[in-house]
Parts: C-alpha cells; structure tokens; sequence
C-alpha cells in the first residue's frame, strides 16, 4: 500500500489530535531498517533527535514541533 498516501494521512489524524489535545509537539521512534519510513516522515517534517543501537538494530527517535491552527 506504499505510495498510495495512507501513512501520510494517519500521521495527520496524529497531529491534528495532539494539537487538538494542546500539544505542541509529536514524537516517534521506528527502526533504521524501516527507509521508506524515515523518508516519508522526513517528508513531512519529523527530525532525528537521535539513534541507538541495540542487539534488535538501531532505533531511530524523531519528532517534529506542531503548529497550533
């Protein structure tokens, strides 16, 4: 289902409802090995905080400042 804007759509119902909730900021984590992820998220405006390795791979941490609307 890539391509077809599903997961840009749910990362907006997310940010409406955090905004809708006062916050002003969101945060994620997924893993490195998850490309497509991180580009779409990216895409739309999360940036890395930071990165751990682990004996599972690296998990990377984003986020991204909500604007209030």
């Amino acid at each position: 289902h890539q391509g077809r804007g599903h997961g840009r759509a749910l990362l907006a119902q997310a940010e409406n409802l955090a905004r809708s909730l006062g916050k002003g900021e969101l945060r994620l984590y997924t893993n490195g090995r998850f490309t497509e992820n991180l580009k779409l998220y990216q895409r739309v405006g999360y940036r890395v905080d930071r990165e751990e390795t682990s004996h599972l791979g690296v998990t990377v941490y984003m986020s991204k400042l909500l604007n209030p609307r």
